[in-house]
């Protein structure tokens, strides 16, 4: 009787197939090669194959990599030495699509004991499988809920920046699903340097760690490259990517997190493995939301912070001055306690507000969800910049902006703006381009992170305020005193502005009128920051427009080419 007459003959078939045959069931008949003799049609249904497709061809056809190869040799030895071997597999079909089946296998023998060939019956169970991972999805994100929830419950008010970090590793190390070591630390951007990480807070790194890595270089090590990439990297082992190393230094893995808020870097969170441990999804999942949620904390500390620093030194400045502006300094402290008091309130549910946006980020949406998600993201981000206006305007205030003199690369910043609202520019329709004069140093002395914030905000209310057409961005020289001036210019085919309006635009909390707030929003503070900006790098801004015919927004400020000697050390 050959192995289909097996299949088909109930009482040649072994008792432990026999229990699990039935109308809902896929049979296969083996020959001593494992290659296909028989199935049935229930089996053909759920593999996409005819008989005549698969017929003398090895059942490793099914396989679609579940098991190792020595875990499915072992599983054979097993069925090859006399038992029936239940197992849980996933196999894959003609169309390349994996599905789960609960399976029995057993060998079919001749009188001499020999095999003649391999029985297998099994179903499907694909939708239990399914509903398992569903289940274990909702535990993890309930988990990860509950994990992020503490660190937002860290009062902040009177603990310093380390003491909040330590008290988040803390909550970190005591996740017991979480398979790392209880070691590991935060490293910060260092506020003189935007190219290096300064060691902020560390738990059981030791002196010898904490020495070496009080300051980490970009693209340096593998916190340093995960900086430098805004991307999660992981290692198994001390690879050759760990450059910071010494002689006692024990095998390890870690996982380096960068640490965002919106798209900028603030910091990488490294949490050390055990050596050999491999990473997996969940866990990167969970650490990636763990680092948002510091981002969060740190951004809103560290302004906190320094919006006391600069207070406080407005208050020294303010007692040696003469007595006659004691009333003067009265006023502008009651003015500080109201920003300080409000921007303290706005934090508070911002920080629910945003840790709970994330988390819901994480769950299995439809696409309507997703957009609603994205969109009271959008308006998070708008608050925050909201918030960082005023913080910037009450820097300005006090006289507390101090501006970098740096070389300034002409071409790659006007290529990175434009690049970095073209998405935003598309969504409207509309095109953006900018151009640099021939006769324009390469490379100008100034202060980047300034330089951009003015353009930026230009480049945002053009896009904004333009329904269609184009906004250009130019970048021309001008004759003047020394090497002449900078010149730059954003001119868009927008609503534009009538005369009235144009003269009061770059007054502090002013926008042309009441419906341009009620349509577009804003606090009118961006353009007068610009002003100010402009001012205290000894140059003016302005506008040329016309109401309906777009705009024209310009800064107009000294030309210092860099020298060779700086510019290359940039």
């Amino acid at each position: 009787m050959d192995s289909c007459e097996m299949v088909l003959a109930h009482d040649a078939v072994s008792p432990a197939m026999a229990g699990v045959i039935s109308a809902g069931t896929g049979l296969i008949a083996l020959d001593a090669q494992r290659c296909f003799v028989w199935i049935n049609d229930y089996c053909a249904d759920l593999i996409g194959y005819d008989l005549d497709e698969i017929k003398g061809r090895n059942i490793e056809l099914l396989e679609a990599g579940y098991y190792t190869n020595a875990q499915v040799q072992g599983l054979w030895r097993k069925v090859d030495t006399g038992e029936t071997v239940r197992f849980r597999n996933q196999y894959r079909s003609k169309s390349g699509e994996t599905a789960w089946v609960q399976a029995v296998l057993t060998a079919e023998r001749d009188e001499d004991g020999n095999i003649t060939g391999y029985c297998t019956a099994f179903t499907d169970v694909s939708d239990l499988v399914d509903a398992a991972k569903s289940r274990k999805r909702m535990i993890s994100r309930a988990e990860y809920t509950r994990i992020v929830n503490k660190v937002f419950e860290i009062e902040r008010a009177d603990m310093p920046l380390d003491a909040i970090l330590r008290r988040a590793l803390d909550i970190l190390f005591k996740v017991p699903w979480l398979d790392v070591l209880s070691k590991g630390g935060v490293f910060l951007l260092d506020p003189d340097d935007d190219q290096t990480l300064r060691l902020a807070c560390s738990h059981s790194l030791g002196p010898d760690i904490e020495s070496l890595c009080a300051r980490v270089r970009f693209g340096h090590c593998l916190c340093g490259r995960a900086a430098q990439m805004r991307q999660l990297i992981h290692a198994s082992c001390v690879d050759e990517r760990h450059e910071v190393r010494f002689d006692a230094m024990q095998p390890h893995g870690h996982y380096n997190v960068p640490i965002m808020i919106g798209g900028d870097l603030v910091g990488v969170l490294v949490v050390y493995l055990e050596h050999g441990m491999q990473k997996t999804r969940d866990h990167e999942a969970f650490l990636t939301e763990f680092a948002n949620a510091l981002g969060v904390l740190i951004g809103f500390k560290q302004r906190e912070e320094a919006l006391v620093a600069k207070k406080q030194e407005a208050l020294v400045a303010a007692e040696l001055a003469q007595k006659a502006m004691i009333e003067a300094q009265k006023a502008e402290q009651a003015k500080s306690n109201f920003l300080s008091t409000m921007s303290h309130e706005l934090r508070t549910p911002m920080n629910g507000i945003v840790g709970m946006l994330h988390v819901l980020k994480m769950s299995e949406l439809d696409p309507e969800q997703e957009d609603n998600i994205n969109l009271a993201l959008s308006s998070a981000d708008l608050l925050l910049n909201i918030i960082n206006d005023i913080l910037d305007f009450t820097k300005l205030e006090y006289g507390a902006l101090k501006l970098e003199d740096l070389p300034v690369d002409l071409p790659a910043m006007a290529g990175e703006m434009a690049a970095a609202f073209t998405p935003l520019a598309r969504e409207k329709g509309l095109e953006i381009r900018y151009t640099l004069a021939d006769d324009l140093p390469r490379r100008i002395m100034g202060d980047p992170t300034r330089l951009r914030q003015i353009c930026n905000n230009f480049l945002s209310n053009a896009i904004k305020f333009t329904p269609s057409g184009h906004v250009l961005l130019e970048f021309e020289r001008q004759p003047g005193d020394g090497e002449g001036t900078l010149l730059i210019k954003v001119t868009d085919t927008g609503i534009g502005l009538d005369e009235e309006a144009a003269k009061v635009i770059f007054d502090r909390f002013t926008q042309a009128d009441d419906s341009i707030t009620r349509q577009f929003g804003g606090t009118g503070l961006g353009l007068s920051i610009c002003r100010e900006l402009a001012t205290a790098m000894g140059g003016e801004v302005g506008v040329d427009s016309e109401k309906g015919k777009g705009s024209t927004f310009w800064v107009r400020l000294p030309l210092r080419e860099a020298r060779a000697d700086l510019a290359a050390s940039a």
